[in-house]
């Protein structure tokens, strides 16, 4: 008779051999056929016996499995017993799924959506979702420090007075301010849901699982799906995924329409004939641009309706060692925002940056405003941003007019002068001509007023005398140039 299910029965006296039998079931032995173990003889001074079913097919390659065990009896005489009772012993599943393919995945204004292969195993009982962080398109293991590569920084104020980067990129990093190596971080468990609930997702075309607790997120998230099967195998590595995981890892962002927070003026300069504009922007990792706006101040110390701002300029937001690009048109937004481009962490330099304005006038009141443009193309409105103003000026001194060799007249006793550039009412008030006697003396005006033309004939000469002359051009904006190159003549 079996004792117990380790195998271990108790020998009646009579009894010289024992026959160990396999079924897969606890019902009638003599309806089925059963598989022979072995048969073991009567060990002497001892009233138990065991023995070990060891067949390599006993584990189900899907879920657990269990046998039933009988032991018939031979005596010496060669009579079989009954069956013995029915004991069953379990072996449990111990092979995990394999690894769900095909994760595919679906950014929205406010949610993403999953979906994958579904596993083809009989045994499936559910899947797991986790979610990490992605960094520029992939999920980044975290490493140790020293094993790792220094992601540098650079510092957008190294650009040069035009606004333009260095010509190599390595004057542009910032050796100084080195950060710390982008990584994910772990994964987190957001939910489980059953095989038999996906297949009729799969039979509807939807996908299986939304995440709506990223509301509002610049960030790009990982998702990783494990299968489960019934006797509680996962599939892969946990919790970090192996390498045949890792390609089945989708990134994927949303997809928002709300516009980013404006940027923040920190520095408003005037410089001879420009302005630079410098800017603190929000802390966002989806950033792209920043558009810069102007409006000339018709009042002083008056700020101008909104709609009198126009597009002057901007910058993009470059990831280290590429350079920010200025730009010589607004921002267009590609059709559609991948993560590749998505820190896993913000960097000073993607809130902060300048654009310096040549295309002013002098002595005017400019007022400016800068937004930001994150990669799906939403702007700051821009009356959200905060407008700052300057006066501009002009230190550069007026080109001097070219002085032609004057022309002596004996006998109307004048001298003829003639100049270049031409007279241009929208930028010349008049020219002015000045006399020495003396090419190093002291010269001074001959005109009462500024010459509207291009010629001048100086009557008030003596003959036999030497005159030496320069010519300066007085513009709109009461900037005298410099003087002409002297020319001299003889009557």
């Amino acid at each position: 008779m079996v004792r117990d299910v380790n195998g271990h029965w108790e020998r009646p006296d009579s009894t010289v051999r024992y026959r160990v039998y396999r079924f897969t079931n606890s019902e009638n032995p003599e309806t089925q056929t059963p598989v022979y173990i072995g048969q073991f003889n009567t060990r002497k001074g001892y009233r138990l016996n065991e023995t070990t079913d060891s067949d390599p097919n006993l584990r189900s390659e899907y879920g657990n499995k269990t046998w039933w065990y009988r032991i018939r009896t031979l005596d010496a005489a060669g009579n079989t017993s009954q069956w013995s009772t029915a004991v069953s012993a379990t072996v449990k599943d111990i092979t995990p799924p394999k690894i769900p393919t095909n994760v595919a995945t679906k950014g929205f204004e406010d949610y993403i959506s999953v979906k994958w292969k579904l596993n083809s195993e009989p045994d499936i009982s559910s899947y797991m979702i986790y979610r990490s962080l992605c960094h520029l398109g992939s999920w980044v293991e975290c490493l140790p420090q020293d094993t790792c590569r220094v992601w540098q920084s650079y510092n957008p104020y190294n650009m040069n007075i035009a606004g333009e980067a260095p010509k190599t990129s390595l004057a542009y990093l910032d050796n100084k301010n080195r950060l710390p190596c982008p990584c994910s971080g772990p994964f987190v468990f957001l939910g489980e849901l059953t095989h038999d609930s996906l297949k009729k997702a799969v039979t509807a075309g939807n996908f299986f699982y939304d995440d709506r607790t990223i509301t509002g997120s610049p960030l790009c998230y990982a998702y990783w799906i494990k299968a489960k099967d019934l006797s509680g195998n996962m599939s892969g590595k946990c919790p970090i995924p192996s390498p045949e995981e890792r390609p089945e890892i989708a990134c994927e962002r949303l997809h928002d329409l709300t516009p980013p927070d404006p940027a923040l003026i920190s520095g408003l300069f005037a410089m001879n004939e420009c302005i630079r504009v410098e800017w603190l922007g929000p802390p966002s990792q989806d950033i792209r641009a920043y558009h810069v706006y102007r409006a000339e101040g018709m009042i002083p110390a008056r700020e101008p309706d909104i709609s009198y701002f126009k597009w002057v300029g901007g910058m993009t937001v470059e990831l280290p060692p590429a350079m920010p690009v200025l730009l010589s048109k607004p921002y267009e937004a590609p059709s559609v925002a991948k993560c590749d481009r998505i820190s896993v962490q913000a960097t000073p330099w993607m809130s902060q940056g300048y654009f310096t304005d040549k295309s002013i006038e002098p002595k005017k009141t400019y007022w400016y405003r800068v937004v930001s443009i994150d990669y799906d193309g939403n702007e700051t409105k821009l009356e959200k941003s905060a407008a700052i103003s300057t006066f501009s000026f002009s230190s550069r001194i007026p080109d001097a007019p070219v002085l032609n060799n004057p022309i002596a007249d004996a006998s109307s006793c004048g001298v003829t002068l003639s100049w270049l550039p031409a007279y241009d009412a929208a930028k010349h008030r008049g020219f002015v001509v000045y006399r020495s006697n003396s090419a190093s003396g002291n010269f001074v005006p001959i005109v009462s007023a500024p010459l509207t033309y291009n010629n001048f004939t100086d009557t008030n000469v003596v003959k036999g005398q030497t005159y030496h002359y320069r010519v300066a051009v007085l513009l709109l904006n009461g900037k005298l140039s410099a003087a002409s190159t002297v020319k001299s003549v003889t009557l």
